[in-house]
């Protein structure tokens, strides 16, 4: 039909070198979601099923009991007699309890269950985009029925008869990406772009240089290559982190060593919070990383826009643990300031006692705070 005509010459539209990678699109329309009745047999649990309708549905999936849906010749405008068929997940019919044949009303329809399948290859990339089709959300607090939410597939022959049912629904659609061709930080394409006067600070929508994508991959050859082709190594993206900030919150000294080696400076105020990738590391409990920044000369008490520091943010988002200590300790002696507090005149001993860590406290205590 003119839906999937339009969605397979989606994949033609693509610019290259995504035009060459691009696979053969794929999509699936849902029902929004309702309830289905179960027999009065099953086991007691509430199910909030929606219907899909998927033309390539059965290259990816193997009966293992009934048959596939046969198509419905009724109509969801009138009355309904005729039960329509359904194909349900292995997990799926063991989470409610149901086996081929089972009815369930489903609003005005009755639906059956002609077939239950599995994945053939439960790994393959079509399941990251219906993992409902494969595996169905249980939950099951204590002392309540369980909810099984889950979709099933109808034979795309039943859909016409289905048009109100989908009319409140959604259709998702993709194009698979052959990415394993593709090769990254290619110090010599990135010399020759930049030898024909290529941008090395273009920007994508999220304001990222090649810079800052290189950083976020670990890329640490394009780093090398486009510092060295002179890209500007102190540049925000949209959410305000510079490279170094980025590598600080990945948890990769590695990276952050050779971007600090080039020339990054460790000093830069970053990110919505107004802070420092020392901030954003101790908040974190990344100590190495910590360690590192102190070394190139990170400010130390910088007070961001929630009036914490370093200190006050490794102990109040912090959890207390080991790595959060040794971002204390590394904090203490490189000198911080531990009388520093917080908008509401708390210190950060007061802040370690409140949340009763207790070796945090006594760290701070040992350093003299108060």
């Amino acid at each position: 039909g003119p839906t999937d005509h339009a969605i397979q010459q989606s994949a033609s539209l693509l610019r290259p070198p995504l035009g060459e990678l691009a696979g053969t699109p794929r999509w699936v329309a849902r029902t929004a979601e309702q309830d289905a009745v179960l027999p009065e047999d099953a086991p007691a649990a509430r199910v909030r099923l929606k219907l899909a309708v998927d033309l390539a549905w059965g290259d990816g999936i193997r009966i293992v009991s009934g048959e596939a849906p046969s198509a419905w010749a009724g109509s969801d405008d009138g009355a309904v007699d005729a039960p329509l068929d359904i194909a349900i997940s292995q997990a799926t019919a063991e989470a409610i309890g149901v086996t081929e044949g089972a009815l369930l009303r489903y609003g005005a329809l009755t639906l059956r269950v002609a077939g239950v399948y599995a994945p053939t290859d439960p790994q393959d990339a079509y399941w990251a985009h219906a993992p409902d089709l494969a595996e169905p959300s249980v939950s099951a607090p204590d002392g309540v029925v369980p909810t099984v939410t889950t979709s099933a597939y109808i034979s795309p022959d039943s859909a016409p008869g289905l048009l109100n049912t989908f009319a409140a629904g959604a259709l998702s659609a993709w194009i698979p990406i052959d990415a394993s061709t593709i090769t990254y930080g290619d110090a010599a394409e990135i010399a020759r772009l930049a030898a024909t006067g290529a941008s090395l600070d273009a920007r994508d929508p999220q304001g990222r240089t090649p810079l800052h994508v290189a950083t976020f991959a670990r890329q640490r050859t394009a780093v090398r290559a486009l510092a060295q082709a002179g890209a500007r190594l102190d540049l925000l993206e949209n959410d305000r982190y510079d490279a170094v900030t980025i590598a600080a919150v990945a948890d990769d000294p590695e990276t952050l060593a050779l971007l600090l080696s080039l020339g990054a400076s460790a000093k830069q105020v970053t990110s919505r919070y107004d802070g420092t990738a020392l901030i954003a590391a101790a908040h974190l409990g990344h100590d190495e990383v910590v360690r590192q920044l102190i070394a190139a000369g990170a400010p130390l008490d910088h007070v961001n826009n929630l009036h914490w520091t370093a200190v006050i943010e490794a102990i109040v988002l912090g959890d207390g643990g080991l790595r959060h200590q040794r971002t204390l300790d590394a904090l203490v002696r490189a000198g911080a300031n531990l009388q520093l507090a917080d908008r509401e005149g708390r210190t950060p001993l007061a802040l370690a006692r409140a949340r009763g860590y207790t070796t945090m406290t006594q760290q701070l205590l040992q350093a003299g705070a108060r």
